[in-house]
């Protein structure tokens, strides 16, 4: 029985932006100051923060084409990865190294375009994926469990051409977060937390030569790790 309840257990989670005393925007690249990754909550976000953007919110509407048309949510694709247990900095790398998301979305194609800082407390839905958007529907996490790492990555998708985040000539991640309990594990069962309990904020998009991935910066360590030691 208990290597029954294994071999089927999985944690759950909402995996929206907004609801439940959480929200975060997803933006274009900074239109002023510096084009290098930036993270944080704004005005417009539930836990407020003191980020600015200066960029717009990813979606919004179903027009234009190519990397630069921020507006066009089919264009731009959210995934979520995650690894089994709190600080799991190696397993999360290894998901986005092997591209295996728990869960993706495009962004919303309808409701307004956003300036600056807008948003969904800005009343349109720039910056929102469309998953989940008026729902409260779970997202499942095969064989987790307990806690969970998590990262989302945004990316241009190409359209048609179904880029990667690895191929992808836009592309910007989240802080790394973490969920201490998925829902649905443990006796009782834990409730089904949504994506703010992870400590994730709002981000940016910029070009991909200027953001180094973390999977990358991971396996960089380890790798000079294994010199160092046979050195030794």
């Amino acid at each position: 029985m208990a290597g029954a309840a294994g071999a089927y257990a999985q944690g759950t989670m909402t995996f929206g932006d907004y609801g439940n005393g959480f929200t975060i925007d997803v933006f274009s690249q900074q239109l002023l100051g510096p084009a290098s990754q930036t993270h944080g909550n704004s005005l417009f976000d539930n836990p407020v923060g003191p980020t600015v953007y200066t960029g717009v919110g990813l979606g919004g509407s179903a027009t234009g084409t190519g990397p630069t048309a921020y507006g066009n949510g089919a264009l731009w694709t959210i995934a979520l990865y995650a690894a089994p247990g709190v600080n799991n900095i190696y397993g999360l790398a290894a998901a986005e190294i092997a591209n295996t998301p728990i869960v993706t979305s495009l962004f919303q194609t309808s409701g307004g375009t956003g300036a600056a800082n807008t948003g969904t407390f800005g009343n349109d839905s720039a910056g929102v994926w469309a998953l989940n958007l008026n729902s409260n529907a779970k997202t499942v996490f095969p064989g987790f469990t307990g806690g969970a790492t998590l990262q989302l990555e945004a990316c241009y998708n190409g359209g048609a051409a179904n880029l990667t985040y690895a191929a992808s000539p836009v592309e910007g991640s989240s802080v790394i977060g973490e969920i201490a309990a998925l829902g649905g594990t443990g006796s009782p069962p834990v409730p089904t937390p949504n994506l703010g309990a992870s400590g994730i904020t709002s981000f940016i998009v910029v070009g991909g030569d200027e953001i180094p991935e973390p999977s990358t910066i991971v396996l960089g360590v380890v790798g000079a790790s294994a010199f160092l030691f046979r050195r030794r």
